[in-house]
């Protein structure tokens, strides 16, 4: 297997695993970390084309044929398609965008705040207009008399050093804390509110972050934005002038297209990558005791994988990841750096096509669990009585009409149980309107009020039961 190198902190901090955790915990995670290394070294180009399918899946998943296509043979043929697919000069592959509503954080990399967790934020300075970040700025830069109060850059220079000094010199802290501010003010009139998340027009209802994960995990209609010129159902086309185009189409319009799309069943490889990926950060979480109930894997564009991790502790996640002490929290260092790592071994293959890895925390839903497994079980359901089907065939078997019958009446039975096990349970565990609403009102007692309606019920029952003597 090929060596990878990565930078000297995050090299510090896999040698750090060694030291700090027990011996059959590291172990775990240097097995996980070097069968995903040795993945990406022998498929280098599959972690940035996520979103292909294999040729010929559209017969069995239609929404297929929009995505682009390799062979699955395992074979020369493969590896080139996979290699022209990567460089694509003809320019016949597509690229799509599965839009999600919420803000990156630019201060930590790779953090995702879904827009139901921002009010839990406590300090949300990363997460405001881009216009109120550049007044607070100018703000700032006038406080310190480098601008004026119209707005205008004073003649005021940034206090005189060496940066390059060992040891450092005198006012090098004050001008590089000066010089980023003075930078990052300028730089603010090239930023969108756009850069950080995901536009959609105003009269489209965008993709929440609840929907997005049900629907794409039950395979349902998704929003998608891709070039005008992709072969996906055109829905909506934003024109030019357009407020946000992410894809790099090789043209400077802002055009692009909105289609109505199911996720696609992808491509064996990317699926053997994707299991790869979740099995590494699986065994990185369960070693630094961090809590979680599932890890999904979604790539919402060939080279953005989007990592929902389903914990309890979601809320309190957000609450404490923006204080003075983020850089202490277990969480997130494990988390960034474990995806840097990630982005590090794939882009020391593929240098010129930087890979974007962002993951959020999300509270667990028992509703999606049961859809998820819900949705399993009756495909799986279906699959068996479609291969029913495939029986009718003379040359292999011997069969009768009445063969058919008795299964049909096979299946109706089990059916028939099956109706009336659910109708039995939802007639014993009724709750009525009344009923869901007397428990709201209920809730929203204080301790004194609650016990006065109990002793109230109490004096009721006794009253009707000395009626009835």
């Amino acid at each position: 297997m090929a060596e990878i190198k990565l930078n000297k902190d995050l090299q510090n901090y896999v040698d750090r695993l060694d030291k700090g955790i027990d011996k059959g915990s590291f172990d775990k995670i240097r097995s996980a970390f070097d069968e995903l290394v040795e993945f990406i070294i022998d498929n280098q180009f599959v972690s940035y084309n996520l979103l292909t399918v294999e040729k010929g899946s559209e017969k069995k998943y239609p929404q297929n044929k929009f995505f682009n296509q390799i062979v699955a043979s395992s074979d020369e043929k493969e590896e080139s398609e996979w290699k022209d697919l990567n460089d694509n000069i003809d320019g016949k592959f597509f690229d799509y965008h599965l839009p999600i509503d919420g803000n990156i954080v630019p201060i930590n990399k790779g953090l995702f705040v879904p827009r139901e967790y921002q009010n839990d934020v406590k300090s949300n300075k990363w997460i405001v207009p881009i216009d109120t970040r550049r007044e607070n700025m100018l703000k700032k830069l006038q406080n310190l008399n480098y601008y004026d109060k119209e707005g205008k850059r004073t003649k005021k220079k940034l206090p005189e050093t060496d940066v390059f000094a060992n040891p450092p010199a005198k006012n090098k802290k004050k001008f590089l804390k000066d010089f980023n501010l003075i930078l990052g003010y300028k730089n603010s009139f090239h930023q969108k509110d756009e850069d950080d998340i995901d536009y959609m027009p105003s009269d489209i209802k965008n993709i929440q972050l609840e929907e997005l994960l049900p629907k794409t995990l039950l395979h349902k209609t998704l929003l998608w934005k891709s070039d005008i010129k992709s072969p996906a159902p055109q829905f909506r086309l934003v024109g030019e002038g357009g407020p946000f185009d992410d894809l790099d189409d090789g043209q400077d319009s802002r055009d692009f297209k909105i289609s109505k799309i199911k996720y696609p069943v992808f491509h064996p490889r990317v699926k053997k990558y994707l299991s790869l990926v979740k099995k590494y950060l699986s065994t990185i979480l369960k070693t630094n005791q961090i809590p979680y109930s599932a890890i999904e894997i979604i790539p919402r564009s060939s080279k953005t994988i989007s990592v929902f991790i389903i914990s309890d502790a979601a809320k309190k996640y957000y609450q404490g990841q923006f204080d003075n002490k983020a850089l202490d929290d277990s969480i997130y260092l494990a988390l960034s750096l474990t995806f840097e790592i990630i982005k590090q071994i794939s882009d020391q293959l593929n240098d010129l096509q930087p890979l974007d890895i962002e993951y959020m925390v999300i509270k667990k839903d028992k509703s999606l669990r049961f859809q998820s497994i819900m949705s399993k079980r009756l495909n799986r359901i279906k699959k068996d009585i479609f291969s029913l089907n495939q029986l009718h065939n003379k040359k292999n078997y011997v069969f009768e009409k009445n063969d058919f019958n008795e299964a049909l009446l096979d299946i109706n039975q089990a059916l028939g149980h099956f109706e009336s096990k659910f109708e039995d349970y939802f007639s014993t565990n009724k709750k009525t309107k009344v009923n869901q609403e007397i428990s709201e009102v209920y809730a929203k007692l204080d301790k004194d009020q609650k016990q006065q309606l109990i002793t109230l019920i109490k004096e009721e029952k006794k009253w009707i039961i000395l009626t009835k003597i």
